[in-house]
This record gives C-alpha cells, sequence and structure tokens, in this order.
C-alpha cells in the first residue's frame, strides 16, 4: 500500500515515511533503528510522528470489513515483502518476546 512510494522508486511514502513501520503500536523493546526511527525522514526506516494517509486508509478498511461483519475471520497475517530477496509471513506478537500461542498453526501456513 504505497503507491508514491513505488512511482518514486524508494521504500518511503513521498513524505519520506516508511508504511511498515508507522503504525499506532509501540514495540515493547524496539529493535534498534531497523524497528523504526523517529529522528529524521532522512535516515532509513523512519516511521513518521503520526499515522500517514495510507496507513489510516489501512486501519480505517480492516475496520469496516471485519470488526463490523458478522461473523467476519480477522486477518492476523502480515504478508511482507522481502524487495525481492526473502518474502516473510508475519503473525502477531512482533511487538513483544512472549510467545505467539498459535506459532505452530501460523508457521504451517508460513510453509504453504
Amino acid at each position: 500500500m504505497n503507491p508514491g512510494g513505488v512511482a518514486l522508486k524508494q521504500r518511503s511514502n513521498p513524505a519520506g515515511v516508511d508504511l511498515m513501520r508507522n503504525s499506532g503500536i509501540e514495540a515493547v523493546k524496539p529493535i534498534p533503528f531497523f524497528g523504526g526511527q523517529k529522528i529524521s525522514k532522512r535516515l532509513p526506516y523512519f516511521r513518521g510522528n503520526g499515522l500517514e494517509p495510507e496507513s489510516r486508509a489501512l486501519i480505517r478498511l480492516v475496520h469496516e470489513s471485519f470488526f463490523e461483519v458478522k461473523d467476519a475471520i480477522l486477518p492476523i497475517l502480515d504478508l511482507h515483502s522481502g524487495f525481492g530477496t526473502i518474502d516473510n509471513v508475519w503473525w502477531p506478537y512482533a511487538y513483544t518476546k512472549y510467545s505467539c500461542p498459535d506459532t505452530s498453526l501460523y508457521q504451517n501456513i508460513e510453509n504453504i
């Protein structure tokens, strides 16, 4: 969901924010720098100082499509692009070191 960044051939959106790190969730023990930084948009992995329009639109889409729909299945996987190297499937609990209760299920999905 980064059409501006794709058009400019850059990881960040046109405002200089890395949308993969632009969320309303703060990690318990963030990975220094690679987990996102708020120092400057001139440095990689800039998280921004608030939610970007693209992030707000995605949150609104998920909320309207899943939380307000009876019997909807909530998406809980992040199909994460490896920029042409390695693609990953990420699951909940990335913000903490605690184990996810369904780790084996997610590992099976990742191996499909």
